[in-house]
């Protein structure tokens, strides 16, 4: 039933939004399809983002979005379960992107987002690295500070839409709250960051 609803709700939102976006050189959006090659801890990520913007000019434009990231480790570490080496998160952000004003087949193109990643997982793993926790661990992740600086080129399809390819840095902090069956606590803070290639597509 839950379900139901909320399909029901994206649907009118996405018709009630259809108007807005008609207006002709002032509204669109951004929707991106990418994946991240991990840095730190060796975490790659799936992701994908979308992005409404107000088109200032032919150059400059800027908006809010939201993103959803999936982290998973490329090699396993024996000491952690399967599901702790996985983690879902939601960053929410501000985007300003900004068109460079050479070229016609291909456009170069700046990017921003920086805003929160939303995160919230409990995990159970048995911990002989961490210090100074150890023994059997529960960590529950919490959000933190997000950023993705990028660059890439444009191809236009039409007057109205451009097909994007680009090249990220992404930076997601993550706080996490440890304890043990000894009842010791202790909070750490973590850096995911990935270099990432995108696809998306700009309307």
């Amino acid at each position: 039933m839950k379900k139901t609803i909320f399909i029901y709700l994206a649907v009118i939102t996405y018709l009630s939004f259809l108007p807005v976006f008609s207006q002709e050189n002032k509204i669109g959006g951004q929707l991106e399809f990418g994946y991240g090659f991990g840095l730190d801890y060796d975490f790659n990520s799936a992701q994908i983002f979308f992005t409404p913007l107000y088109k200032q000019n032919e150059q400059l434009s800027f908006g809010l979005g939201v993103g959803f990231k999936y982290y998973y480790r490329s090699s396993p570490i024996f000491n952690l379960t399967k599901r702790a080496q996985r983690l879902t998160n939601i960053p929410v952000y501000a985007a300003v992107n900004y068109n460079i004003p050479i070229g016609r087949t291909f456009r170069p193109f700046l990017n921003l987002k920086t805003g929160y990643g939303i995160s919230s997982q409990k995990l159970h793993f048995d911990d002989n690295i961490y210090r100074p926790i150890e023994g059997k661990v529960d960590l529950h992740t919490t959000g933190g500070f997000f950023v993705s600086p990028a660059v890439g080129v444009a191809y236009p399809i039409n007057n109205k839409n451009t097909l994007q390819l680009s090249l990220a840095y992404d930076l997601q902090k993550l706080n996490g709250d440890l304890s043990n069956d000894e009842g010791e606590k202790y909070h750490s803070s973590y850096n995911y960051e990935n270099i990432s290639l995108r696809l998306g597509l700009s309307f």
